[in-house]
């Protein structure tokens, strides 16, 4: 399924959105605030090219920082016409693990020259070759927010082509149907659903799956995001909104930051 196949919509985010999220952690019955992440979009030149430039942060409590201490800093420059990235960079420290990627992408010649820092793997330079379009990480997810849910089946996918630890990795992101949600607010929102297989890794295991629950209005918010991890499971709920308000959508006027 393809955004632009299906494109009757304008794109449901804005420059200036900023959307944040509380992440609680479980293990063994007992719920912990741990963690707070970050996502926002604003405008920028980028080799003289009007972009879109995204940018999410994450990071742990401090009162959660002895268990597992989480520091993540993710940005990309994307075309505003169809969200190709142009430059991605990752910066991350999750447990000891660190890491410091950058990707270089070259869309006429199809390929992504990548450098990565590893604190486990060393240093990695690369030329990655790629036929259709591909996203990293963070504009794979604004990707995905600009795709029409409203004719959907349950059970149909949506594939997205990633680029992830100098991997091609073909997203499957499978729709699980509509869904009336009650969110830590205590307020119930009518959501779309999904759910996808998460990358092994530091926090993943092989079997992790990622379950997000997506606002059914023009906007598509996540509104809720649970997994399992290597220990436990978190859940991450939207907990604010910055403008550009809009007061059609009741959404954003729960979660807009005065």
């Amino acid at each position: 399924m393809s955004l632009f196949s299906q494109k009757s919509q304008a794109l449901p985010f804005k420059s200036g959105e900023k959307i944040s999220y509380t992440v609680y952690y479980n293990l063994a019955w007992i719920w912990v605030d741990a963690a707070v992440v970050e996502f926002s979009v604003s405008d920028s030149l980028y080799n003289k090219q009007d972009l879109f430039y995204f940018e999410s942060i994450g990071y742990s409590r401090q009162s959660y920082d002895w268990i597992f201490k989480v520091r993540d800093r993710f940005t990309s420059f994307a075309s505003k016409t169809d969200l190709a990235p142009v430059n991605y960079c990752r910066k991350t420290q999750e447990g000891s693990h660190k890491v410091n990627n950058r990707y270089y992408f070259s869309h006429d010649i199809k390929q992504i020259r990548t450098f990565i820092d590893d604190s486990d793997k060393g240093g990695i330079q690369d030329t990655i070759s790629f036929s259709s379009p591909v996203f990293d990480v963070l504009t794979a997810s604004y990707f995905f927010r600009a795709v029409n849910f409203s004719n959907m089946k349950e059970g149909q996918t949506i594939a997205i082509n990633t680029v992830m630890d100098n991997e091609l990795v073909k997203l499957q992101i499978e729709f699980l149907g509509e869904e009336i949600i009650e969110h830590k607010n205590k307020k119930s929102y009518s959501t779309f659903k999904f759910k996808t297989k998460a990358i092994e890794g530091s926090v993943f295991d092989k079997n992790s799956e990622i379950v997000v629950w997506i606002s059914k209005d023009k906007n598509h918010i996540p509104l809720k995001v649970e997994s399992e991890i290597l220990v436990g499971s978190v859940i991450a709920y939207l907990s604010e909104v910055r403008s550009p308000k809009d007061s059609s959508s009741v959404i954003i006027k729960d979660f807009l930051l005065k």
